[in-house]
């Protein structure tokens, strides 16, 4: 197919404007729009700015409108709006593709308390299961302490001292 944008920001920024006027369309956030400088710059930020909280989290919304999609990028590029707090959600469309074949992509964990929220909502209370909720800032933080007293422990092996 036939590149028909004049760059990589225009075929996203496509993508970005469709997506927030998804988030209007379904009644789901009336403020959602496309984050000014989306497609430039190296620092995080999403490309929506929306009001939509996920698993007690703000959403964080990258869109990739391609050629040739590239999952295990675009996601990489998806967590790391985690570093600022938001659930990540990577909405995906090749330029080949309608608009109505845009794919998104986003942990398990949410899908399945989404899926246990709407059965709820649905008057099925046998999907209402008592599981803890699992903070991944928590394990996160978690997970970075754990590094850190190994390599604490290395060192004093070693005979350095603080």
């Amino acid at each position: 197919m036939k590149n028909i944008y004049r760059n990589t920001t225009a075929q996203g920024r496509e993508l970005e404007e469709y997506v927030s006027g998804q988030l209007l369309t379904h009644a789901i956030d009336f403020n959602a729009k496309r984050e000014r400088g989306s497609g430039r710059g190296t620092h995080d930020k999403g490309d929506i700015h929306t009001e939509l909280v996920l698993m007690g989290q703000q959403a964080g919304i990258e869109c990739k409108h391609e050629a040739r999609l590239n999952l295990k990028e675009g996601w990489k590029q998806a967590k790391r709006l985690e570093r600022l707090g938001c659930e990540p959600i990577l909405i995906m469309k090749q330029l080949d593709e309608s608009f109505e074949d845009t794919r998104a992509v986003i942990y398990l964990d949410t899908l399945l308390e989404l899926i246990k929220r709407a059965g709820c909502a649905a008057g099925k209370a046998q999907f209402a299961s008592q599981t803890p909720q699992v903070d991944r800032d928590i394990v996160f933080t978690a997970r970075r302490a754990l590094e850190a007293n190994k390599a604490l422990e290395k060192a004093l092996k070693e005979g350095y001292e603080l």
